[in-house]
């Protein structure tokens, strides 16, 4: 039985929420979309909705393809251009696949976190121009913070998983 990791489809379902929410809130948008904030979570640049929107659709799409093409791509690249500590160890052929695998199921997961931060955002830009109001709520602060978190535990994770194997004993 062929292996569907999770990670891979909780990507294929950010992907989808992604593309939803701009199906369906971008009608909603006004003529002018409010699509820069500044510090203050104030609007401070404005654009044309088919640009805000036309920019969504490509965002979504060029980070959706990232991540989902960036594993196969790996597993094609030559090792040399890998860059991994100990690398003849998790290259080698007995722990190749489970090496590229683990690659791949992270690089998923890093790609849903990516457009759940993306998604989180985005709404709140819509929620700002739909009600009128210019203003970013405060979620949008929480949303980075945790992406920030969430990539620091991922990185911690890549490392420690791939720290240099114990020598034998001699």
């Amino acid at each position: 039985m062929k292996r569907f990791p999770m990670a891979f489809g909780v990507l294929l379902v950010g992907v989808a929420v992604s593309a939803g929410q701009i199906l369906i809130l971008s009608p909603l948008l006004p003529a002018t979309v409010a699509s820069h904030f500044g510090t203050n979570n104030r609007a401070d640049g404005f654009m044309p909705r088919e640009a805000f929107v036309a920019g969504q659709w490509v965002m979504t799409a060029v980070i959706s393809a990232l991540f989902l093409l960036l594993p196969a791509l790996i597993r094609v690249i030559p090792d040399d251009m890998i860059n991994l500590p100990d690398k003849e160890y998790w290259l080698a052929p007995e722990r190749r696949e489970t090496t590229l695998r683990y690659f791949a199921d992270r690089i998923y997961a890093f790609g849903a976190a990516t457009l759940a931060l993306l998604a989180g955002v985005t709404q709140q830009v819509y929620t700002a121009n739909i009600g009128g109001s210019h203003t970013l709520g405060s979620a949008t602060g929480i949303y980075i913070v945790a992406f920030l978190l969430y990539t620091g535990v991922w990185v911690y994770g890549l490392l420690r998983r791939f720290s240099r194997p114990a020598l034998p004993p001699v």
